[in-house]
């Protein structure tokens, strides 16, 4: 699928989704002409989401020991093979993937301290 099409799609997702679960008031609708930011983030969180099957495997591993480090390495491979397909989302891919690791590393030391 072209990228135009995907962000395309990605702005409506992501407007409906806001709206369906009542976060509507706290986020600014996206449109086409949202900062490139924006756009490359809901992008590349449509395609994760719903254009892979990203969420079917990491349900998989949910409350299963190693879950954290399973659920970074398929998120790390998916963000991978975003940004191979579609070039111009790669740095976003890489945001997001570091973004997780932190907050995974930061959960875990949590974990460790109960």
């Amino acid at each position: 699928m072209d990228l135009q099409t995907v962000v395309e799609l990605a702005v409506r997702w992501w407007n409906s989704r806001k709206r369906e679960n009542g976060t509507w008031a706290n986020h600014r609708r996206v449109t086409l002409v949202s900062d490139q930011d924006i756009l490359d983030r809901v992008t590349v969180n449509l395609i994760r989401h719903n254009l892979t099957e990203y969420d079917t495997l990491v349900a998989q591993f949910v409350g299963k020991p190693g879950q954290i480090t399973t659920a970074r390495r398929l998120r790390s491979r998916v963000l991978a093979a975003i940004g191979l397909a579609y070039p111009t989302l790669a740095d976003e891919c890489k945001r997001q993937a570091d973004d997780r690791y932190s907050r995974d590393e930061n959960r875990m030391r949590q974990w460790r301290k109960n």
